[in-house]
């Protein structure tokens, strides 16, 4: 995501999570509809580009440096209050 790519993925797992909207989302255990999907991507340059995008905003907006600051201070914060010293 972070190198602008279209992103296909498992449906499994915090996948869908991670991706947001930025990824098509895939049954693992549908291999048919998998090739589908993946065929779909690779004739509809549009929709790759409109994925691409997705994908790099949603790497700068959700795990950028300072996200990953911000999410440790809250920990610490919420650990410290639970412990009394916040």
């Amino acid at each position: 995501m972070a190198c602008g790519a279209a992103v296909a993925c498992s449906n499994r797992g915090g996948l869908a999570e991670v991706t947001g909207n930025a990824a098509v989302l895939i049954d693992p255990d549908d291999p048919n509809g998998m090739a589908e999907i993946l065929a779909a991507l690779a004739n509809d340059p549009q929709r790759r580009l409109y994925l691409q995008t997705l994908a790099q905003e949603r790497v700068l907006s959700s795990f950028s440096l300072d996200w990953a600051i911000r999410q440790l201070d809250d920990g610490r914060d919420r650990i410290m209050a639970a412990q009394g010293r916040g």
